[in-house]
This record gives structure tokens, C-alpha cells and sequence, in this order.
């Protein structure tokens, strides 16, 4: 049986899909040492609705400030993208895997560097722009 928190959240994760969303690719990228490599063939590219935010708030610290490069914690995100989790089957993303909007004109692409769960079912992809 399902819990009333769990269909709240399914609910909500539905209306930012239909609301807020548009369709992706996900093309999965090896690790390298420093930057992902080529294609990774373990893994094939998923097309999937996932919502953008191209001007993410991020919170800081009181005392800190966004170009503080001593602070390691302190990122200028420049994009964030939200998934509903159950939406992936076989593989979820990684670092350094890239995301392709393909409903953009020019289909431009970011590189993920981290994703993080955000507790109600739907992780947030924390990107950059890609290396061409």
C-alpha cells in the first residue's frame, strides 16, 4: 500500500513534469581523470522530460561570497535540471554525462557535474556548459 506523503509526491513530481518540463537526452559519457571521455557503450542515450532552470538560486554562507575560490562548497551554478527518478529504468546519471534539450533551436548541451536526490523522488542535475 502506498502512503499519502508517497502519492503527494508522485502528484507534485507529475505537475512539474507537465508544467515546467521538456524533453532531453541524456547521452552517457565514460569518467575521465579530469573530464568525461568518449561515449559510454555500456550505457544507451535516454530521451527523457526533465525540468531546467537556467538562473538557479544557490544558498551561501553568511560570510561568503559567490567568487570565494576558497571555499570549495560554494558553486555558480549555472543550470540545474530536475527528474522524476522513476522516469529511469536501467541507469541513472553520472558525473560528467551530458544533456542534450532537444526542443532548443541548436539542441545545446550541458555537462552534468554532480546529481543529487532531493528527497521527493526526483533528483536535480547540477550542470555546466559542455565542452565542444
Amino acid at each position: 500500500m502506498i502512503s499519502e506523503f508517497a502519492e503527494l509526491e508522485r502528484l507534485v513530481s507529475a505537475a512539474v513534469d507537465q508544467t515546467m518540463s521538456e524533453l532531453t537526452r541524456i547521452e552517457p559519457k565514460k569518467s575521465g581523470k579530469y573530464l568525461s571521455g568518449p561515449a559510454d557503450s555500456e550505457r544507451a542515450p535516454i530521451d527523457v522530460v526533465g525540468a531546467p532552470d537556467f538562473n538557479p538560486l544557490t544558498l551561501l554562507a553568511q560570510d561568503a561570497s559567490k567568487y570565494d575560490g576558497m571555499r570549495p562548497a560554494v558553486t555558480t551554478d549555472k543550470l540545474h535540471v530536475s527528474y522524476d527518478t522513476a522516469r529511469f529504468r536501467d541507469w541513472l546519471p553520472r558525473n560528467g554525462d551530458e544533456i542534450v534539450f532537444l526542443s532548443r533551436p541548436g539542441q545545446p548541451r550541458v555537462s552534468i557535474l554532480r546529481c543529487d536526490p532531493d528527497g521527493f523522488g526526483r533528483f536535480v542535475c547540477v550542470c555546466t556548459a559542455a565542452w565542444e
